[in-house]
């Protein structure tokens, strides 16, 4: 499969809003996306085809609204007995599960405060975060909210779990208070929070389990991406600039790491909020190349990003901006030259030969063919 850096720039639907996240779905070519008025837009594309990959605009596909009167800040993909269900978090302080018919399966509103990230540790348990440093667990088979943490005093930005092995050994969780909170959901309530960081320079904003999970890297506030070492959690162990110190300071601010991806066993991407787009080493520590850089409409000004996610298997990355046009921007993971990164390139070959099933118009995302055959959400098009 050979895809150019940037592969499209369209509208997601001729509505246009906001996009605030992404998610690609992990069987289906298609690309989920959060927005301003609380909708959810099923984006499909053809990753097969060499020259393009197809994002039709208005495709006929509608954008289902989960979170009515509120914005939708984060999606995940959880499975289930049907195939798979999104998890959603919106500003309303809500938690919702729908399928891909698509219907509202579950409902919670968790907190007085918006849900800023939520994630699937397993296929029963949800973990929110929200603005005021909250830290929320959903059981999906009991269909309640279990407990709630509040060690972190700011809003919780990035959570993520795969760490040690068991899914509930150890959940890492960032927040604007600039710092990093690892905690065990096996405990009791005493006992819950495990360790908490010192506090750091900046505000942490996203994070990656790497290295055999013998490290997490983050990204903060002055784009510098700190290495931790698992198990010692009090401080950094190292980091290192995605900048020089004159270029970080310039006229148009601090430029923060809003968004990383691991994308193997020592490799990660990172977006700032300039707009680049970057493939990142761990040991040595160093930004090996500039993948792409997101602009405007007009590509006259960089742009915020907004909403980033990357699938490994597929080698794409999509790319939203704080426009209220909507717009996705998707870009390759593979190496240009091969030369200069052989080890990049023969890595995403390996993962892209596990090929997602082509979505089309004629197929559904469930996996029970029953339900399918009785709800199926494209059989009208």
């Amino acid at each position: 499969m050979v895809i150019p850096d940037q592969v499209l720039s369209l509208h997601t639907k001729s509505e246009e809003n906001e996009i605030f996240v992404l998610k690609f779905h992990p069987t289906e070519q298609i690309l989920l996306s959060g927005d301003v008025t609380g909708a959810i837009h099923f984006n499909l594309f053809d990753a097969e085809d060499s020259k393009t990959v197809s994002l039709p605009e208005g495709m006929g596909l509608k954008p289902f609204r989960p979170h009515k009167d509120s914005s939708c800040r984060s999606i995940d993909v959880v499975s289930s007995s049907g195939g798979y269900d999104m998890v959603s978090g919106g500003s309303d302080g809500r938690v919702i599960v729908s399928n891909f018919d698509p219907k509202i399966t579950g409902k919670w509103k968790i907190s007085d405060s918006a849900i800023n990230v939520v994630t699937s540790i397993s296929e029963n348990l949800v973990v929110a975060g929200d603005d005021d440093g909250g830290i929320h667990a959903i059981d999906l088979r009991e269909r309640k909210k279990v407990f709630s943490i509040n060690e972190q005093t700011d809003y919780i930005s990035a959570i993520t779990s795969s760490l040690s092995g068991s899914p509930l050994k150890s959940v890492v969780a960032l927040s604007g208070d600039c710092s990093l909170g690892v905690y065990d959901f096996r405990g009791t309530a005493k006992n819950r929070l495990v360790a908490l960081s010192d506090e750091q320079e900046e505000e942490l904003n996203c994070i990656g389990v790497i290295n055999s999970e013998q490290h997490v890297v983050t990204g903060d506030g002055h784009g510098v991406v700190g290495i931790w070492k698992q198990g010692f959690w009090g401080d950094v162990k190292d980091r290192f600039p995605l900048y020089s110190k004159s270029e970080n300071m310039g006229a148009d601010g601090a430029h923060s790491i809003d968004g990383l991806k691991v994308v193997g066993e020592k490799k990660f991407i990172t977006v700032t909020s300039n707009g680049i787009i970057r493939m990142c080493s761990l040991f040595p520590n160093q930004v090996d190349r500039v993948i792409g850089v997101h602009q405007g409409e007009d590509d006259a000004e960089i742009a915020t990003i907004s909403g980033f996610d990357c699938d490994v298997d597929l080698g794409i990355i999509a790319t939203a901006c704080g426009d209220a046009a909507g717009t996705i921007k998707f870009w390759s993971l593979a190496q240009k030259d091969a030369e200069s990164d052989s080890e990049n390139e023969n890595e995403v070959k390996r993962k892209s030969s596990k090929k997602k099933r082509k979505t089309t118009v004629n197929r559904v995302t469930h996996t029970n063919p029953e339900k399918a055959k009785r709800q199926s959400f494209f059989s009208d098009l």
